[in-house]
């Protein structure tokens, strides 16, 4: 989840800002904000972990032990 915590913390400002007018949420607080921007990060770096580097890296173990 790191690396996704890493990659993703860059485009979630943008994204943030897009969704929440498409929703109707608007947040002045600062604190809320960054909670809702940690979260959002930490979401998506996990559904990435989950989605994408989870699979590949059991399908490179399976490869490996095979050979």
């Amino acid at each position: 989840i790191s690396y996704g915590l890493y990659v993703y913390h860059l485009f979630i400002p943008t994204l943030y800002f897009w969704l929440t007018p498409k929703f109707g949420f608007h947040i002045d607080n600062k604190y809320v904000y960054f909670l809702a921007y940690y979260l959002l990060t930490f979401l998506l770096a996990w559904v990435s972990w989950k989605m994408v580097e989870s699979p590949i890296q059991t399908w490179r173990n399976k490869r490996f032990l095979m050979s």
